[in-house]
């Protein structure tokens, strides 16, 4: 209103002689020609030929007032505590409804919904430069949370990720972080895109037994430490273990939590998944896809990270064509070992000692036992 009045101000001024249309042009910031089509409108129609053309007018892109009402009833309701993005990606893939972010948040803004999620002031952080090729290395960890609502158990989920392509290569859940959940990540790595070079862990017990403990009469008599059955089971495959001091020194896996513990927890929620085995066979029925699938025909999982290579898929980095994955391997002797050992404790039957009688060597391609399909021994590609 304020730029109508000073228009007609001017464009009054111009009609009387008072002023030029050179000199009308910079007061209204405008082009000559402008300020004539201004004056001849305003001397034939009057004032209201300077209001704007579309005063009045309905925008096309403006956002209905039941659609709005909906999104804010849904967002209270069902999707409550989901943050924007994932709200804006999940009204068009479950309700149909078409709506880009920045539009959403308006809608949710206006009706006094803030986001859930605490957003922090950008800080520089120097994080560590990811591998040349896809199987060079690869992250391990487990998350304890109430995966299954605020008012269900803790329960943990054992993932693990590609360093080079932030690829999800195995992921499942447990009631506690052991050992028993990371043989099965790593049997689904070992089953889909092979052995890596190197694993990165933290110093669980599971994969590092610390210097605090006693050792046993046999670490006595052979002078060294013996690794632990996980760590057996890295050495047969050829896998270098490697042990993270901090959690900031794994931090790819770390911010993949932070995205699980927000996403994937609705998705669970949303899927009515409230125990282990249930929560398993969704990570298996949604997990097979990949990231580059458009956002209309990938699962609702692919949008968290969970995409498990399939065994003849390509993994390659993006920033080298080079592959360090070995070929995909089945189970070895260990595995099955491990699993008849531990029911043969718990029954009371076979001795104690047959869980020790593998190889302890570490070497790269040291394993000597050898399956009906194929070897654990890696085949890894010459540096040239």
């Amino acid at each position: 209103m304020v730029d109508e009045v000073k228009r007609e101000v001017v464009i009054r001024r111009v009609v009387a002689g008072k002023l030029s249309v050179t000199e009308a042009a910079p007061l209204l910031g405008l082009s000559e020609r402008q300020v004539w089509r201004l004056k001849g409108r305003y001397v034939e129609e009057g004032t209201s030929a300077l209001a704007h053309g579309n005063r009045g007018r309905v925008p096309a892109n403006k956002i209905a007032g039941a659609l709005r009402e909906k999104i804010i009833r849904l967002a209270r309701s069902r999707y409550a505590g989901v943050n924007d993005s994932h709200l804006a990606e999940l009204l068009g893939e479950r309700e149909h409804l078409e709506i880009s972010r920045r539009s959403l948040q308006r809608v949710l803004r206006g009706a006094g919904l803030a986001s859930p999620r605490r957003h922090r002031p950008p800080r520089y952080r120097s994080r560590r430069a990811r591998e040349a090729s896809a199987g060079a290395l690869v992250l391990v960890d487990g998350s304890r949370h109430r995966w299954f609502g605020d008012d269900q158990p803790y329960s943990t989920c054992v993932a693990a990720i590609d360093d080079a392509t932030s690829q999800v290569v195995g992921a499942c859940f447990r009631e506690q972080e052991d050992a028993a959940g990371y043989f099965t990540v790593l049997g689904q790595m070992l089953q889909t895109t092979g052995a890596p070079l190197a694993l990165y862990s933290d110093r669980h017990g599971v994969f590092w037994r610390s210097a605090r403990e006693r050792e046993s009469r046999q670490e006595e008599l052979a002078g060294e430490r013996l690794p632990t059955q996980f760590g057996r089971a890295l050495g047969e495959c050829g896998i270098q273990p490697i042990f993270a001091n901090s959690p900031q020194a794994k931090g790819r896996i770390e911010r993949l939590w932070g995205t699980w513990q927000d996403r994937l927890y609705q998705e669970l929620r949303l899927g009515g998944v409230g125990d282990i085995d249930a929560a398993n066979h969704f990570l298996a029925q949604y997990g097979r896809a990949t990231t580059r699938a458009s956002p209309s025909s990938r699962p609702p999982a692919s949008r968290y990270g969970v995409h498990f290579p399939t065994a003849d898929a390509s993994t390659t980095s993006a920033a080298s064509s080079t592959c360090a994955w070995s070929r995909p391997t089945t189970p070895c002797a260990w595995a099955a070992r491990w699993c008849s050992c531990r029911r043969a404790r718990r029954t009371g039957a076979g001795p104690r000692s047959a869980s020790k009688r593998v190889s302890t060597s570490t070497g790269r391609g040291a394993c000597t036992r050898r399956t009906a399909a194929s070897s654990c021994a890696p085949q890894y590609p010459s540096a040239g």
